[in-house]
């Protein structure tokens, strides 16, 4: 890989990792005022950093486990912060399924 596609990548990353901190700060502060069950998007991030290990499967599961989490919930940060981890965690097996290497 080229120096110029690693440091694209690693900028990518870098701003993913910081875009999924400043929704965990929301998702704090939202956590003080309302008190809301959120145990399927917690599984969702579980799961979505368990297809680090679960090449690709846990990634999948982890998204739609985010996606039905949202479903009928007033506060969502906690689900994006799964979904967002379980993309991370499927970009690196996409690119090894997209490239063959």
């Amino acid at each position: 890989m080229d120096l110029f596609w690693q440091i694209v990548l690693g900028s990518g990353i870098g701003s993913a990792l910081f875009s999924i901190y400043t929704l965990y700060k929301m998702y704090l502060t939202e956590s003080k005022e309302h008190n809301e069950n959120q145990k399927m998007a917690r599984a969702s991030i579980i799961v979505g950093l368990l297809g680090i290990i679960f090449v690709f499967l846990g990634s999948l599961v982890g998204i739609v486990l985010g996606f039905l989490s949202m479903r009928g919930k007033k506060y969502k940060t906690l689900s994006k912060i799964g979904i967002a981890v379980s993309i991370l965690t499927a970009l690196p097996w996409l690119l090894v399924i997209v490239l063959g290497q």
